[in-house]
């Protein structure tokens, strides 16, 4: 199902701040977004990234710790002017991400971000449910 969500959509890459960070693209319920951390210390490796993936039935919040570190991934998902959800990783770079899906009323506009144990968050990006 995630690759219908995802087939046709555009993704923007933007460096900001020295982290790369991937914009959103469009999918049949709402907009999808992608959003991965990266500094100067893990390059040319992703610390995580994370995913929101609308859908008709119901929403999914993917976040993939993608260095090994010893540090927790998580992904913060904001609607109705405030976080509703923080979904954590800290398997380090194995084949698991965590996930967890929510129903939100369909055409809300939603904000992700990522954060980085003892680091930084990202800024917010934006899509809707």
């Amino acid at each position: 199902m995630r690759a219908r969500r995802l087939a046709g959509a555009v993704a923007a890459v933007v460096l900001a701040g020295g982290f790369l960070v991937a914009g959103q693209g469009v999918a049949a319920a709402g907009e999808w977004i992608s959003v991965e951390y990266q500094d100067r210390e893990s390059f040319p490796f992703l610390r995580g990234n994370a995913h929101f993936f609308p859908d008709v039935v119901d929403e999914e919040v993917e976040v993939c710790d993608r260095f090994d570190d010893n540090r927790t991934v998580s992904a913060q998902l904001r609607y109705y002017g405030a976080t509703q959800l923080e979904v954590t990783d800290r398997d380090g770079p194995g084949i698991f991400c965590a996930d967890q899906n929510l129903n939100i009323p369909e055409g809300t506009p939603v904000s992700l971000r990522v954060c980085v144990q003892g680091l930084d968050c990202t800024g917010w990006f934006d899509g809707i449910a």
